[in-house]
C-alpha cells in the first residue's frame, strides 16, 4: 500500500511540477493527497497568489497547473469589462430599459 504523501504547499507544487503540463482540479488534489478539497483549494491558491503555478477554466472547472518549458501563456479572455462607448453602450441601456419592467 503507498504511503501518504504529507500535505504541505511544498509537497503539492513537487507534485505539479513531477506532472508539468498536466491539469489537476482541487478535487484530484485533495483525492491524492486524502485531504478535504477546501483545504486542496487554499494550498492551490496560494501557490498560484505566489505565481509558482498557473491556473485556467476548463468548461466550468478551475484546473491548476506546471507549464512546460519554453511554453506560451495563453491570452486571457476579457469578458465585460472596460467602459461600453456608442453604438455597445445604447444596446446595454436598452437592455437596462427593457429589465426595469421585469423588476
Amino acid at each position: 500500500m503507498p504511503r501518504a504523501m504529507k500535505f504541505t504547499r511544498k509537497s503539492v507544487l513537487v507534485y505539479l511540477q513531477e506532472r508539468t503540463g498536466q491539469r489537476f482540479t482541487p478535487t484530484q488534489i485533495a483525492n491524492n493527497f486524502k485531504r478535504s478539497n477546501a483545504e486542496a483549494r487554499e494550498v492551490l491558491d496560494d501557490l498560484h497568489a505566489n505565481e509558482l503555478i498557473r491556473s485556467g477554466v476548463d468548461g466550468t472547472t478551475r484546473v491548476f497547473y506546471v507549464a512546460a518549458p519554453g511554453s506560451q501563456p495563453r491570452p486571457e479572455r476579457i469578458v465585460g469589462r472596460g467602459e461600453l462607448k456608442g453604438w455597445e453602450a445604447g444596446l446595454r441601456r436598452f437592455e437596462a430599459l427593457c429589465m426595469t419592467v421585469r423588476r
